[in-house]
């Protein structure tokens, strides 16, 4: 009995799926920790930084692998990211501060992955990564007055109460960076499960170089009134991103037969 247990288990840990070798589609999902980077706001005593989780809810991979190892992917992600933030006015909290940015990003990776030769296998992937800002907005909740006032929005209106000004535009596009690593799992000989942690970065600035200057002059002007130190507003992410993928036919089938030829 424990034979035929060892046998089975070892058929199934060495059953051999169809190489990763050839274009790969696929979809994806995935939930992050997101992080706004500002000086001034994280060292204020008048802000203090709420941990904040956005998802990405769907997401596109197509891919090509030159080998079963190494492989390049591009993905377009629908992804939610921002930062909230406690207002606070002598030690009473008063409101909360929220940055809410919607982006199609798009990261061009390398990949390395092990050899299909088990069901299981581990990969990783890294390269930059372009950020188009769909929708944007940040604002204050008033607690006491229950009224929401704008600080800058990527679609102004004229009905809504704000204190924003023309200079107060959000950057359309952004260019960062993304790292990644985990799991792949073959459900069959072209299907395949991805399971990973994934590192996500902006360098930009995500103000307009308007609302930038804007700032920097009034920090210039009045550099007490200020908490921290002038700095860039820029966005991370890290979070967990499941996938589906798919090896097209005909490039599986053709490297089966090369490897029957070997």
């Amino acid at each position: 009995m424990k034979k035929l247990l060892f046998l089975g288990a070892l058929l199934l840990c060495t059953w051999t799926a169809r190489a990763q070798f050839g274009v790969h589609v696929g979809v994806l999902s995935g939930y992050h920790l997101s992080r706004v980077r500002d000086p001034q706001l994280h060292d204020s005593p008048n802000f203090q930084a709420l941990r904040t989780f956005k998802p990405a809810p769907v997401g596109f991979t197509l891919g090509y692998h030159s080998s079963d190892e190494v492989g390049l992917l591009a993905q377009a992600i629908f992804t939610q990211l921002g930062q909230e933030y406690a207002v606070y006015l002598d030690d009473e909290r008063v409101g909360t501060r929220s940055i809410d940015l919607n982006y199609l990003t798009v990261p061009l990776l390398v990949r390395f992955a092990t050899s299909p030769k088990y069901r299981f296998g581990v990969h990783m992937s890294a390269g930059p990564q372009l950020s188009f800002l769909l929708k944007g907005q940040e604002y204050l909740d008033s607690d006491q007055e229950g009224e929401r006032l704008y600080v800058a929005r990527s679609k102004p209106t004229t009905d809504e109460p704000a204190f924003y000004s023309e200079m107060h535009q959000l950057n359309r596009f952004d260019l960062g960076g993304t790292v990644a690593a985990g799991m792949f799992f073959y459900v069959s000989k072209t299907v395949y499960l991805t399971a990973q942690f994934k590192m996500s970065a902006n360098l930009r600035d995500m103000r307009s170089d308007d609302w930038i200057a804007a700032e920097e002059s009034e920090y210039a002007a009045d550099p007490e009134h200020y908490a921290g130190e002038m700095g860039r507003r820029r966005v991370s992410w890290s979070g967990v991103e499941v996938g589906l993928n798919y090896v097209l036919p005909f490039y599986a089938e053709r490297n089966a037969h090369l490897r029957r030829r070997q």
